[in-house]
């Protein structure tokens, strides 16, 4: 494979735009395609997965954090909605009784 070769391949990975250029200047300053460009391609191919997957982790923890979160305040709209019901129904209460006061 001849360096032009390599370069048209890697152009064609969905890469970030910093990565794609940084691997072909790699490709470029080289004498000729061998293993140890092969092996430096990969390992900057290696790093940029093993970011991506650390990020995918840090992402998944924070929704999984978001979640919970979600799920504490929707137990706190539960107890206020049923504070209020419980005022509502003792004001109820209040009412009839004055009611049925007057009517008496």
């Amino acid at each position: 494979m001849t360096k032009e070769e390599l370069i048209q391949k890697i152009k064609t990975f969905d890469l970030e735009a910093k990565l794609k250029n940084i691997i072909i200047e790699l490709i470029n300053s080289a004498k000729d395609v061998n293993n140890d460009l092969l092996e430096a391609i990969s390992d900057l191919l290696n790093l940029q997965m093993e970011y991506y997957e650390k990020t995918a982790d840090l992402m998944l923890e924070e929704y999984q954090a978001y979640d919970h979160l979600r799920g504490q305040f929707k137990l706190i709209e539960i107890e206020r909605y049923k504070e209020k019901l419980k005022s509502l129904k003792e004001q109820q209460q209040k009412l009839l009784s004055l009611r049925i006061k007057l009517v008496k």
